[in-house]
């Protein structure tokens, strides 16, 4: 279990809780996205480590894929203006930091 100020995820229960005290179930990608991310903190992920690590070396999803996914993740970070953020690294993949830049 991993807690960001108000912001909690539990990876084996597939959810979060957000700032606003909301369960938000996750499909098991999702967790294993956000496990990655948060495993890895202030470390520029590329998408196709991303693909490579949550899908597996033998799958091909695009890249759209892994954005759409981080679509999700980021409104559970954005509930509250301190802790956990996404970042985009332009053209190369996510950032996961444990407090707002």
């Amino acid at each position: 279990f991993y807690e960001f100020g108000p912001l909690k995820f539990w990876p084996k229960r597939f959810e979060v809780i957000d700032a606003n005290n909301n369960t938000i179930p996750l499909t098991q990608k999702e967790a294993n996205i956000l496990s990655l991310l948060i495993k890895n903190t202030n470390e520029v992920l590329s998408r196709d480590r991303i693909i490579d690590s949550v899908w597996g070396k033998d799958s091909f999803p695009s890249n759209r894929t892994v954005d759409n996914y981080i679509v999700k993740l980021r409104k559970w970070c954005e509930t509250t203006p301190i802790g956990p953020n996404i970042q985009s690294i332009r053209g190369v993949g996510y950032k996961f930091t444990s407090e707002k830049e």
